[in-house]
C-alpha cells in the first residue's frame, strides 16, 4: 500500500501466502445464463469508469475485473488454497480442541 511504503509483505517475510480482498456480487443458483452474461456485461463497463476507478484508487484500491467464470474459477483455486494452508499450519475447525 502507498500509505505504509515501508511495511513488508508476508512473501518479504519468508511466508509463501498472498491475500487479497475480494469484493463480488454473487446470483443465485439457476440464474438463467442470458441473465448472467447481462450482469458480466454491466458490471464489466461500471468498473471501468474513470470516476469509480479514481474513487477507488483514493482508497487504495486496485480494481480487477473477474466475469462469472473467471470469479468461479478464482473461488475454486482459493479454496483448494486456502485449505492446503490450513491442513499445513494444523488450524482446528471451530469446536475442534488443538
Amino acid at each position: 500500500m502507498k500509505t505504509f511504503p515501508d511495511v513488508p509483505i508476508l512473501l518479504e517475510l519468508g511466508y509463501n501466502y498472498f491475500n487479497e480482498v475480494v469484493f463480488l456480487f454473487v446470483a443465485p443458483k439457476g440464474t438463467p445464463p442470458s441473465i448472467v452474461k447481462k450482469l458480466d456485461e454491466v458490471f464489466h463497463k461500471a468498473m471501468d469508469d474513470p470516476e469509480f476507478i479514481q474513487t477507488m484508487a483514493k482508497f487504495e484500491i486496485e480494481v480487477a475485473y473477474r466475469n462469472s467464470a473467471d470469479t468461479k474459477k478464482y473461488l475454486e483455486d482459493a479454496y483448494i488454497s486456502i485449505g492446503k494452508m490450513i491442513t499445513e499450519l494444523k488450524i482446528p475447525k471451530e469446536g475442534e480442541k488443538k
